[in-house]
Parts: C-alpha cells; structure tokens; sequence
C-alpha cells in the first residue's frame, strides 16, 4: 500500500492512478475480466500468455491498446472496441490468438471500424487484422475484399485458419510486410479476375 508508483487490483499489475494496466497474472484462473473504468491504456505484452481468458471487456475510457497485449491468449474469441479507442498497435491482437473470430469497433469510433468481424481503419481503404478463426466474413472458404481496400496491413492474415481462396480486387495497391504470414490454408489468390498460384508467390516464383 506504501508504493507511490504502482497499485494492484484482484491481483492486477496498475500504475499508481490506475490509468494503466501493466499486467494481468498469465496463471489467473478467471475465464472473464472488466478491465476498470478509468483505464486509458493496456500496457505492451499486459495479458500475454493469459490462457484461461476467454473474456474481456474495456471501458469507454480506454484509448491505447500496446504491442502483444493479447499474446498466447488463445481462449479469447470476441474483442469489442468502444469509440474511446484511437491508438492499437499493429500487433497487439496477432501472435497465439488462435480461437480469435470477431474484432468488433463501436460505430462512432473515430480512427477504426469493423466488417464481419474483420478490424479495419476508420475509411476501410486499409485491412488491418483479420482474425484467425473467422467465419463470419468468409462464405463457403472465400473471402473477398470490400471494393474501399487499397491496403492490406503488415500481417493482417497472420495464421488465418478458415480461407482458401482470396479475391483481391484492382484498387488494392499495396500489400504491407508479412500480409500473409503463416496464411497455410490458402491455396489460391484471385486478383482482378485471374488466378494467381500461392505456391508460386511462396516459392518467389510470382512477378507482377
């Protein structure tokens, strides 16, 4: 209790005027968690490793979510961002996430919004992750881009699980470093009607 930086909460890591979580325990027991009001960031790597959460709800104060916050925290299978949220890093719903189906963005959030479940910028010109286990957006193994992409983020289908055909249409123009990385379900790339072999842009053999 004498600590003048830090405070604790059920066992939760704080800083001292609680704006922060630092670090949830990876062998807490609880499957749910009400990140508290008043929380404006979730520090980097704060739940990594947290296997037995399945469920976590965030404040509407809550405005930066850091890099691997949800690592290895592979029972979590909904994200709800409310509007407050204006800074996720690139990675912080990425590595271990392999039960993840829906990133949801409130409506009047002003930075993101959301599709199916698929979590992309406030203009949906740039696709910033697509969860690993999403069916929602994906029809019969088939997703097709919204005609609005021109980008497709730095490891937006990391370990996608669900598509084996993608279709990826003339306006998209820049595919960020490791868009598909470890995207072992995918067979074929469809862009602007003709089929390209992903075995081939896996080998190198691809050129535009």
């Amino acid at each position: 209790d004498g600590n003048v930086n830090y405070t604790s909460d059920d066992g939760v890591l704080f800083d001292i005027a609680m704006e922060k979580l630092i670090a949830y325990p990876g062998h807490n027991k609880n499957k749910s968690y009400d990140v508290p009001y008043g929380v404006t960031e979730i520090g980097e790597y704060a739940f990594d490793g947290c296997h037995n959460l399945s469920d976590i709800t965030f404040p509407d104060t809550l405005v930066k979510i850091g890099g691997g916050a949800f690592n290895e925290c592979d029972d979590l299978q909904f994200i709800n961002i409310p509007a407050s949220v204006t800074d996720i890093a690139q990675n912080a719903f990425l590595y271990g996430m392999s039960s993840l189906e829906e990133i949801n963005v409130d409506e009047e959030n002003e930075v993101y919004s959301s599709i199916d479940g698929v979590l992309y910028n406030k203009a949906k010109t740039k696709l910033i992750r697509f969860p690993a286990e999403n069916y929602l957006a994906v029809e019969e193994s088939r997703y097709t881009l919204p005609a609005s992409v021109r980008v497709i983020g730095q490891e937006a289908f990391y370990e996608c699980q669900n598509i084996t055909d993608l279709y990826v249409h003339i306006g998209v123009k820049e595919f960020e470093m490791a868009a598909f990385m470890y995207f072992d379900s995918l067979t074929d790339i469809w862009y602007d009607g003709s089929k390209v072999n992903w075995e081939m842009i896996k080998k190198g053999e691809f050129n535009e």
